[in-house]
């Protein structure tokens, strides 16, 4: 860690405009978006000579059968629009409950369904570029729809209250003999961040437990501190495979019969460990994932002061897509906030080196060895966001880059193979579709102008 990385991130006055500077190559993208945007605005009013103009008119008046039709007339459409609105303050206020969520899916099918087949018989044909351009952006939103029957017959099956009454049943029971190791995970953190962590570690109710901070960073200060909280110190002398290999190096290192993950800007609940090890009772169990929350909003919410209105982005993977995947053993592990079989991790030989993340990964391999991956819809931790717009587009292409590594042979991860349910590999094929929707939406942006 350089000097003034170090005083950036303790908070040094000098530096601390620092923290909030946009990288140059973000920059860049910003600027060429802004020409592109400009771009498209001056070339959608120009006549190119091979367009049309009749013949475009009439492709966007082609009749359609009345229930596909796109009505005009705005008296005709306030019954519809006030009957929905009806509708979305109804699923607002009902409880959540499979039901409920069956019947906002069930809403969304009806309108997607009925909206994409009006998009099928209204593509537009008056040119090749035009159909060309037309089929491209009706098949990103056929995307949507896909996506929305795919998750309609797990979200039948939503319960976010299943998993806290097992929580309740096993910590009733919770007798302490298993030995837990907590690892926390550092590399460039400051000693604040290390230090808060290690503390909310300590207040565990769980006793039989002991702390690791992993220091990738190999740093005095941490050692130093870690010797004054009473806490064990684990460093290398290469950052080899980064997370991943710190985790494997911390591995070999201890023996604890399970094992407790947290990234060292998150603070544990004192309930974490003794809601989570009653789970391991089940010998198939692996991990055992809790939601990412967090005591911070998110940047853009943050710099637009719309944080008390605005939910954050991961929201819904973790209150909704996380808790349909866990009745199909299709939990996402996410780096953090979980709790880990040990004999689980060494049948794998540790943790996954071949991706630049080495969560979803392990747990992709775990699955496919025949073990299951719980999730506890409960918050049992929380956690800081990036604190600039550098440090949080940094995370989301980390976080993309080892999603879209998954399907690269050289990961050694066969998704498709036959280990895996089929179930499961629709949850697969969501997922990596999701990583793609960003492209879809900047194409559709521009092109729809």
């Amino acid at each position: 860690m350089n000097k003034s990385t170090g005083k950036r991130l303790l908070g040094d006055n000098s530096t601390r405009q620092d923290a909030f500077a946009i990288n140059p190559k973000i920059w860049k993208i910003l600027v060429f978006s802004l020409f592109t945007f400009l771009f498209t605005l001056g070339a959608g009013n120009i006549n190119f000579g091979w367009l049309n103009p009749v013949e475009l008119n009439n492709i966007a008046t082609k009749s359609t059968p009345w229930p596909f039709q796109v009505i005009d007339s705005f008296d005709d459409v306030i019954a519809p629009i006030g009957l929905f609105i009806a509708i979305l303050i109804a699923i607002r206020l009902s409880p959540r409950n499979k039901y409920t969520i069956a019947f906002a899916n069930g809403t969304l099918i009806f309108v997607a369904t009925r909206y994409i087949i009006w998009r099928t018989l209204t593509i537009n044909t008056a040119h090749a570029l035009s159909f060309a351009m037309s089929m491209l952006i009706y098949l990103y939103e056929l995307l949507f729809v896909v996506i929305l029957y795919a998750e309609f017959i797990p979200s039948t099956r939503y319960d976010p209250n299943k998993r806290r009454l097992e929580a309740d049943k096993w910590q009733a029971i919770l007798a302490p003999k298993s030995t837990v190791d907590i690892f926390i995970t550092t590399y460039n953190e400051s000693a604040r961040q290390v230090r808060r962590c290690i503390l909310g570690c300590k207040s565990q109710l769980y006793g039989n437990k002991k702390i690791y901070v992993l220091d990738d960073g190999n740093r005095e200060e941490i050692r130093q501190m870690a010797r004054k909280l009473d806490v064990e110190y684990i460093s290398r002398s290469n950052n080899e495979h980064r997370k991943a290999g710190n985790l494997n190096n911390a591995l070999r290192q201890t023996s604890g019969d399970y094992i407790l993950v947290l990234d060292c800007d998150f603070i544990p609940l004192k309930t974490l460990i003794s809601r989570t090890l009653g789970f391991f009772n089940d010998q198939r169990v692996a991990i055992v994932q809790t939601p990412q929350q967090y005591f911070t909003p998110d940047f853009h919410a943050r710099n637009l002061g719309v944080e008390a209105l605005m939910p954050s982005d991961v929201d819904m993977f973790y209150n909704y897509q996380q808790v349909i995947r866990d009745n199909f053993n299709a939990v996402i592990c996410v780096g953090t906030s979980y709790l880990a079989r040990r004999a689980a991790l060494e049948s794998i030989n540790g943790y996954i080196t071949t991706c630049i993340i080495e969560d979803h990964q392990t747990g992709t391999r775990l699955l496919t060895e025949g073990w299951r991956i719980v999730y506890l819809n409960e918050i049992l931790s929380v956690g800081e966001t990036p604190g600039s717009l550098r440090d949080y587009i940094d995370q989301r292409l980390r976080w993309l880059q080892g999603n879209l590594q998954i399907l690269l042979p050289a990961s050694k991860l066969s998704i498709f193979s036959s280990a895996l349910t089929a179930w499961q590999k629709v949850f697969y094929l969501i997922h990596y579709a999701s990583n793609f929707m960003p492209v879809g939406r900047a194409f559709y942006i521009y092109t729809t102008l």
